[in-house]
């Protein structure tokens, strides 16, 4: 009897503590686990301090979004930004859409070599301002920009610095196919002879840009130039992964007369994934004792894309994120946020604007949004392994998709108001 009592005992043990353990659902745990936060233009940092332990030991915070046409988003992310600079030393925040290592305290030059229009706009401003020997703005992008056309002039004029006679190149046929390769990048191809003649020009620009950056790797230079000669190797790498990017793109648009996504767009966005995960590893080597904060789309900053369901998974298996490189190369230092958001519109200043469609019933959106206008959800907490390979609904990049939400980022915070970045004047 005593022993039957104990096996009895210890069964309904086990059932209270699966029960205790699972918490019926993701649902269920998002809901006891939802923190509510101020406005976007809440000046009391109160709400935030939970920021303080959750980034211990974080020397990359990835701040997401869906789209590059979010007014309310790229408020909220601001207002992260001078709480973590201010409060958890965060000094350096690095963009997309801003070209490698693009530093200066010129914000109009900063905006005239931008290739994503958020760095453009009047909501983005304040950072400008901002900008200090505490808080600075570097480039992470290789996106081509108004700088492109003057690349070759610029790393000339600085070879020209280091006198060395050993070393030769056509300056004035690198310059040349440089600036039509700018000037073509984004006009039709009408013939296959016109694809391979600018394809030609792409790869003789590349040879060159590889014989210049294997000239500075060998030569022998003072201190400042050893840094400035490093700085322009990376400047080169950059140039020459835009330069495949476009061979790629080349190619694409004539085979199918638009941009679509087949094999070779894919292996572009997996170049440009890759170098600026390099620019980023460049930049920590140049500041290895801070802390950095990075601006760009969720898509970068998920942690896997195998936790998608199908057909999502195939999409975007074929690449890996720039966050699985940080992880590789600084094991548990970065954390990702995801913005998402409700309902209203979105306008990037391009072609994407339009009103978001309101999310499934089953999504991470509705339950969110049956709380709090602002709020975020850490589910980097969950320890339940059931629950984190649980999927559910998400609108976290791109549209509403299915996944193992809490293995692909760390926290989610949600808007339930989105806002336009841009307001088209009639």
């Amino acid at each position: 009897m005593g022993m039957q009592l104990k096996i009895y005992s210890s069964l309904v043990f086990c059932i209270l503590l699966i029960a205790c353990r699972t918490e019926t659902s993701w649902e269920k745990w998002t809901e006891n686990h939802i923190r509510p936060l101020s406005s976007l233009d809440e000046q009391n940092y109160e709400d935030l301090y939970f920021l303080d332990n959750l980034l211990v030991g974080k020397t990359f915070v990835i701040l997401g979004e869906e789209t590059h046409g979010e007014k309310a988003t790229v408020e909220y992310k601001l207002r992260l930004i001078r709480y973590l600079n201010q409060k958890l030393g965060y000094k350096i925040l690095l963009a997309e859409g801003l070209n490698f290592y693009t530093y200066t305290n010129d914000s109009s030059l900063i905006k005239e070599n931008a290739s994503l229009q958020y760095l453009r706009s009047d909501a983005f401003s304040s950072v400008y301002k901002s900008l200090s020997d505490s808080f600075l703005l570097f480039g992470i992008d290789t996106n081509q920009s108004l700088y492109t056309q003057s690349f070759i002039d610029s790393l000339r004029q600085f070879v020209g610095l280091i006198e060395n006679d050993n070393f030769s190149i056509d300056w004035e046929k690198m310059n040349q196919a440089n600036r039509v390769l700018y000037e073509l990048r984004n006009t039709a191809i009408h013939s296959e002879s016109e694809l391979y003649q600018r394809l030609r020009k792409a790869d003789s620009l590349i040879i060159n840009l590889q014989s210049v950056e294997k000239f500075l790797s060998t030569i022998l230079v003072s201190n400042t130039d050893i840094f400035l000669s490093k700085l322009w190797m990376q400047k080169i790498k950059n140039r020459i992964c835009e330069l495949k990017d476009y061979r790629l793109m080349a190619e694409n648009r004539f085979l199918h007369k638009k941009f679509t996504l087949d094999s070779l767009s894919r292996k572009a966005i997996v170049l440009r994934d890759r170098q600026m995960a390099e620019n980023i590893r460049w930049i920590k080597s140049v500041y290895p004792d801070d802390k950095f904060i990075v601006w760009t789309a969720t898509v970068h900053g998920l942690k896997s894309y195998h936790v998608l369901e199908e057909p999502h998974r195939t999409r975007f298996n074929y690449r890996k994120s720039l966050r699985s490189y940080l992880d590789d190369w600084f094991p548990g230092q970065t954390y990702t946020i995801a913005f998402n958001d409700y309902e209203g519109s979105i306008d990037d200043g391009k072609r994407l604007k339009g009103t978001l469609p309101i999310p499934s019933v089953e999504s991470l959106e509705s339950v969110m949004n049956r709380y709090y206008p602002f709020s975020f959800i850490d589910f980097s907490s969950c320890r339940d392994s059931l629950l984190i390979k649980r999927n559910f609904k998400a609108n976290l990049m791109g549209g509403e998709k299915e996944g193992a939400w809490m293995q692909a980022v760390d926290g989610v915070l949600f808007i339930q108001k989105q806002t336009p970045l841009y307001q088209h004047k009639k």
